[in-house]
């Protein structure tokens, strides 16, 4: 089976991936008993009690949860892609409209491009 991954923005960018922005999450601290997320562009802050009811664990661990750059986890995605010969990613590229083939017995959907290809489904 062959994929077509359509992408509407350009990936070179992230094939060229550089250190961009970064999510932290903070260990609680012993004077105000929260955890934290910050986002180091904006400043964003979430104050949030980690062992509050269906949060904690439950298991010991302090852990809670790993992290990684949006464009560091898109960069390994399309490496991947990179060495399966059935996936062709398309960027800069947008759906324009889905229809029915008019070839009899046909029916399958068709997938018209915003650079003139056309893909049956």
């Amino acid at each position: 089976m062959k994929v077509t991954l359509v992408e509407g923005g350009n990936l070179a960018k992230i094939r060229g991936w550089a250190m961009g922005m970064t999510v932290a999450i903070l260990l609680r601290s012993p004077a105000t008993d929260i955890d934290q997320v910050w986002n180091g562009i904006s400043d964003a802050r979430i104050d949030f009690n980690a062992t509050a009811p269906g949060i904690n664990r439950g298991d010991g661990l302090s852990q809670m949860a790993r992290l990684t750059e949006t464009l560091n986890l898109q960069r390994a995605l399309l490496r991947h892609l990179r060495d399966q010969p059935n996936v062709t990613p398309l960027d800069n590229t947008k759906v324009k409209s889905i229809f029915k083939d008019d070839v009899p017995g046909g029916g399958w959907p068709m997938v018209q491009l915003s650079d003139g290809t056309t893909l049956r489904a």
